[in-house]
């Protein structure tokens, strides 16, 4: 079994509630805060181009 790292959850986890369209609060805890807020940087980044 392949263990994810939280900042991959997090991406994971970023771009679900990017697709969801009834959530409208997204929490990002724990530690790797650089990393998580990067990967939310990312995730919007790649999701920017919808319309």
């Amino acid at each position: 079994m392949k263990i994810m790292s939280d900042v991959k959850i997090a991406y994971e986890q970023i771009i679900d509630f990017i697709d969801n369209q009834t959530e409208k609060t997204l929490l990002l805890r724990g530690i790797a805060d650089k990393e998580k807020h990067q990967s939310l940087l990312k995730a919007l980044n790649s999701m920017g181009n919808l319309n």
